[in-house]
């Protein structure tokens, strides 16, 4: 089975190569153009018949290759470990690889082969019968990646009516003059008048056929452009092309001679508009029908974004609300008392001493300690039969014990071996606190600084010292009401998040606390009429069922405001020189000094979709997207 597979491969790869040969006799005339005309035979080419065979056989041989890749894989993921199986499967996989490859070298060649024989032949192209591929004519290398943007009538596409309008959009600015010339064939920049309209014809060509674009006899048109928009060409031919009576087969030709004025290499001014292109021209074919159009280009269905909607919905906003709490003051609070030494008694006399307690000393109780002199000039200190650490004595006969204290001997200084001092330190008296939010505030005898509130014993006063000490904070405000004990604080931002703002005390013996509470964040209620308003970010879109001529409907709104505008829908929106007080009463949105400025929203129309999709956008700047693209919005509530 595995030599079969690869001799039927190399066979088919043979048969496809010697195909070759074939197209070579088909690219000679044989007549058959003249002979299409009178007996309606196809107008493809031989070269394009059997273009479509070799892609079908090619198409059916890759598939038979990529099926039996498949069925490898499915026979070695099945083999459960059998040797045999997967030895198989191998086997299969790596003919099946190799033909594709093979298959895939037989394409190759072919499509190289028939590229140099059309080049030498000028029949126009491959051809397909998709019209989205952007053209496989001579020269369609230039679509899309290099000069040529877009193109209508699309490539290759067929039943196009005789009263068309070649269309092509470039990358880059052209050079006017290269493409228009005067009554008298003399070049001029086109300028949309009938002073500067005539195609150039050496340069743009419209012809009949697939023929060599210099032999041809080309097709007399009218140029136009968009305003500010030398890269949109509409180019009308003055009569229908075609024949009423048969389909025919036109080919557009843009030659080098054609200048761009950006995007030239090393920045000159002006170069070939395919100098950077693979090809040095642009061609593409189309079939032209025989029919004329005579319809103006339709809105299709549901072919406006956003839809019509005749009625703005109701909104109701629902306004957020503070979350509120309360500090009520019941009895004097204690003050903060801080340990101190209440005696130092020695054991030898005339060694007395004293004592400096430590700014972190924090017992909880009246502690009695003993230093002890040991070996080495050193002391030992004590907490009852406890030891609490050794500690050197300094050159000023102090001794220091972190956390506790430090002990200076008096005298001469003198602290022999066995000598002991006894202290006593009484405990710190815990004042009362209060909390908001992550901050905690202490009662003192002193004055107020900080987060130290003086007491007072009139419970009303001592309210008005707690108000005071909050009113620096940035999340909240307190107020008393006069001769009140309630200390009413509030959340300065509005909303649920509010209501977590802490509020404590460690004595609510002393202050009863009302936790914060009542936040509420903002609410929208809509009531949709006729359909959902959208967003003012909305980019509004007209979508039609044909190609529609940029000239009329493409660029700033003041060069297409006889053709579309976009205005306000009020009827009593006033025109231009009007009255106003807001932008909304006015034709344009745009209300200047009590003035209406314009009759129409000011921004931009853009085309695209193969001429039949229009978009407008406003030049209203409104914000900046997550890529650092600028937002533009149409006007709030119109």
């Amino acid at each position: 089975m595995t030599k079969k597979i690869k001799y039927l491969l190399v066979g088919v790869s043979c048969l496809v190569l010697g195909l070759v040969s074939i197209h070579g006799v088909s690219a000679l005339d044989v007549g058959t153009k003249e002979i299409t005309n009178t007996i309606q035979l196809t107008s493809d080419s031989p070269i394009k018949i059997a273009a479509r065979i070799i892609n079908i056989f090619m198409m059916f041989l890759g598939t038979i290759a990529v099926s039996l890749v498949v069925f490898a894989g499915f026979k070695w993921m099945t083999s459960k470990g059998n040797e045999e199986q997967i030895e198989a499967a191998k086997k299969i996989l790596k003919n099946a690889v190799i033909g594709l490859v093979i298959i895939l070298s037989s394409w190759g060649i072919v499509t190289f082969i028939l590229s140099r024989l059309i080049g030498d032949t000028g029949s126009g192209g491959l051809g397909t019968e998709s019209v989205n591929q952007g053209g496989v004519g001579l020269g369609a290398g230039a679509l899309g990646s290099c000069t040529v943007q877009n193109v209508y009538p699309e490539p290759e596409q067929k039943e196009v009516p005789r009263t068309i309008a070649v269309i092509i959009t470039l990358k880059e600015d052209v050079d006017l003059s290269t493409v228009c010339v005067n009554a008298s064939d003399g070049a001029c920049a086109c300028d949309n008048t009938s002073a500067c309209s005539r195609l150039n014809q050496n340069n743009f060509k419209i012809f009949e056929g697939s023929g060599a674009p210099a032999s041809a006899s080309t097709t007399a048109a009218i140029v136009s452009h968009p305003a500010g928009d030398s890269r949109t060409l509409v180019v009308k031919p003055i009569l229908p092309l075609g024949s009423p009576s048969n389909n025919v087969w036109y080919s557009v030709y843009l030659s080098n001679d054609i200048k761009a004025t950006t995007g030239c290499p090393s920045g000159a001014a002006s170069c070939g508009l395919f100098d950077t292109c693979a090809a040095d021209y642009y061609r593409w074919q189309f079939e032209v029908s025989n029919k004329l159009d005579l319809t103006p280009p339709q809105i299709t269905v549901k072919g406006v974004f956003p839809e019509p909607d005749d009625n703005p919905d109701i909104v109701t906003i629902n306004s957020a609300a503070s979350a509120f709490g309360s500090f009520k003051v019941n009895d004097k609070p204690r003050a903060y008392i801080p340990a101190a030494v209440l005696s130092v008694v020695t054991s030898t006399p005339g060694q007395s001493a004293t004592v400096v307690l430590e700014n972190n000393y924090n017992e909880t109780a009246q502690t009695i300690f003993s230093v002890t002199s040991i070996k080495g000039n050193r002391a030992q200190l004590y907490k009852e039969s406890n030891s609490l650490g050794v500690a050197d004595f300094n050159s000023n006969n102090s001794v220091n014990f972190p956390g506790y204290f430090t002990l200076t001997v008096g005298g001469d200084g003198a602290h022999p071996i066995g000598n002991m001092w006894k202290v006593t330190v009484s405990a710190a008296q815990k004042g009362d606190t209060i909390i908001v939010g992550a901050d905690t505030y202490n009662f003192i005898s002193a004055s107020s600084s900080g987060y130290n509130i003086k007491i007072d014993s009139n419970p009303a006063q001592e309210a008005i010292n707690i108000a005071a000490a909050l009113s620096s904070r940035s999340d909240v405000s307190a107020s008393v009401d006069s001769g009140d004990v309630t200390i009413d604080i509030q959340a300065k931002i509005s909303g649920f998040a509010g209501n977590s703002i802490n509020l404590d005390t460690d004595n609510h013996n002393f202050f009863t606390v009302n936790q914060m509470h009542g936040g509420v964040d903002a609410d929208e209620v809509v009531v949709v009429k006729d359909l959902k308003d959208k967003p003012m970010n909305s980019t509004l879109q007209i979508n039609f069922n044909e190609a529609v001529n940029p000239v009329t409907v493409s660029g700033n709104a003041g060069d297409v405001s006889q053709t579309i505008q976009v205005v306000n829908a009020d009827n009593l929106a006033k025109s231009n020189g009007g009255t106003c007080v807001q932008n909304s009463d006015c034709a344009s949105y745009n209300c200047e000094n009590n003035f209406c400025s314009g009759n129409y929203l000011d921004g931009k129309f853009e085309i695209s979709n193969g001429y039949k999709t229009l978009e407008f956008r406003t030049n209203n700047e409104c914000g900046m997207n997550g890529c650092g693209e600028k937002i533009y919005c149409l006007p709030a509530n119109s």
